[in-house]
């Protein structure tokens, strides 16, 4: 699945394999350490490079470009850090400011994973917390790696995750999905036959979203990523604007 509102390019070269337990619990911060470099080159990069390095999303002041599927491990912070964190790479010096859509991206991860706003120690990485966490944590917590991003003071982080709170409280960015995208979902896992796919939300959409949650869960395995968002009301579908 691909977060409701970013756009993607190509798949990265190397990533994988799916989250289990899925959503992941921590948010990984990284800065890419590239001056020069924007999301869309960093994204492009990921698709052709060798060293096995790729992350969920890449950030610059002017966008946020999709890379690894929300469902699916980054290979950004070694085995350990890789399975249980959404990572995203903010263009530009290892101890440069986070840009604003760092945070913009950051409170969309917490929001549909339900991941609390809060800086962890190493300690609380390693003690299976649940929050947000910069690379050099990570290395911290597994020993594993050398990377130091960010380099941020105790009040830059301070800042940054009053500025995702405030975000997280006030963007819709990525809580509502298409309907009729849902509906296709729907149909595609073997549910909603003889329905059309119409954008419509009503009454039997949802009745066939509860009997599809039921029936997964029953048998042991979840549903596609973004029915499961919808079903928890993480995701709120959404019928096209009309004019």
């Amino acid at each position: 699945m691909n977060f409701a509102g970013i756009t993607y390019g190509q798949l990265p070269r190397s990533y994988g394999p799916k989250f289990d337990p899925y959503p992941p619990r921590v948010v990984g911060i990284h800065k890419t350490g590239n001056t020069r470099g924007n999301a869309l080159d960093e994204a492009d990069w990921a698709t052709r490079r060798t060293d096995g390095t790729s992350a969920h999303l890449y950030t610059d002041p002017y966008r946020i470009i999709g890379s690894v599927p929300a469902e699916m491990q980054a290979h950004s912070a070694h085995r350990h850090g890789n399975a249980i964190a959404w990572h995203i790479e903010d263009c530009g010096a290892a101890g440069a400011a986070p840009t604003n859509n760092l945070v913009r991206a950051t409170a969309l991860l917490c929001k549909l994973g339900a991941i609390p706003i809060r800086k962890l120690t190493p300690e609380q990485l390693r003690a299976g917390a649940h929050g947000i966490a910069g690379h050099h944590d990570f290395v911290l917590a597994f020993s594993e790696g050398t990377h130091t991003d960010p380099i941020w003071s105790d009040d830059q982080w301070e800042a940054f995750i009053r500025a995702v709170a405030r975000e997280e409280g006030n963007s819709i960015m990525g809580v509502q999905i298409s309907s009729a995208h849902v509906q296709q979902a729907l149909k595609d896992a073997g549910f909603l036959a003889g329905t059309k796919v119409d954008g419509d939300w009503g009454r039997n959409s949802q009745a066939s979203l509860t009997s599809a949650f039921k029936a997964a869960h029953d048998g042991g395995h979840g549903l596609p990523a973004e029915l499961e968002f919808v079903a928890k009301g993480t995701l709120t579908p959404v019928e096209p604007a009309t004019t």
